[in-house]
């Protein structure tokens, strides 16, 4: 039996594009009495694998460039558009799942948003100040999810991730809640934010009395602010009561 070349990856690519419509018409008599012979089957077995494999392999080049795009908008300060691009991947990636178990899935299809989309914020190491969450008011569900960076309370390089089960120094290069009293101008430490919440989100209740939250470097020793390295970025929701 003669050998068949594989497919041009562009071919592949718009085969994908066109087989819905194809498979979704159904046969006519004409084609039922015209059904492909056993050496065509196994033709069209091969180019159906090869038409998923292409598109597996096209998505892990888009997914390659978009977690490059996603940390240069990171470090750029890009918050927003880095956040829609975390989506895009997530959108990728659960394509590529389908496609490795059952196959292209239907065009256009995007994954379900599970609860509320947050902002990113970042959260720069040397700011006493630290970052308010200028909508977080009592009652409210404050959601925080580490995304990336580091950084650290002394020294020169940021090495410390405060997502992390390791790190320098315990707890004094974790991420903090702050808060500001009506009235007062010294901040309260509200809450140290734990580790893993890449993976399980923290959650926290503004309490009342407060005209202000923020996120901070949880503590500087030698209080020289301006000479800490690094920052850090977190998605932030906020959910109202």
């Amino acid at each position: 039996m003669k050998k068949i070349a594989p497919l041009p990856l562009r071919v592949l690519v718009l085969s994908v594009l066109t087989a819905a419509h194809f498979v979704a018409r159904p046969p006519c008599v004409a084609e039922e009495a015209n059904a492909l012979p056993a050496d065509a089957i196994t033709a069209q077995a091969d180019y159906i694998s090869q038409r998923r494999n292409g598109l597996i392999l096209l998505n892990e080049r888009y997914l390659a460039k978009l977690n490059e795009l996603l940390v240069a908008h990171t470090r750029n300060g890009a918050l927003n558009p880095a956040l829609a691009i975390r989506a895009e991947i997530a959108r990728i990636e659960e394509e590529n799942t389908f496609l490795k178990k059952e196959g292209p899935p239907p065009l256009g299809s995007r994954p379900a948003r599970t609860g509320p989309q947050g902002d990113l914020v970042a959260i720069e190491a040397s700011a006493e100040r630290g970052t308010p969450l200028a909508d977080a008011t009592t009652g409210d569900k404050v959601i925080l999810r580490y995304v990336s960076g580091k950084w650290k309370n002394h020294g020169v390089l940021p090495s410390e991730n405060p997502d992390g089960a390791a790190i320098q120094r315990g707890n004094e290069n974790r991420l903090a809640i702050f808060g500001r009293k009506v009235g007062a101008t010294r901040p309260v430490h509200l809450a140290i934010v734990p580790t893993d919440t890449e993976n399980t989100p923290f959650e926290f209740i503004v309490p009342p009395g407060y005209k202000e939250i923020f996120l901070r470097l949880n503590e500087d020793p030698d209080n020289e602010w301006k000479e800490n390295p690094g920052k850090v970025v977190y998605q932030v929701t906020i959910q109202k009561p």
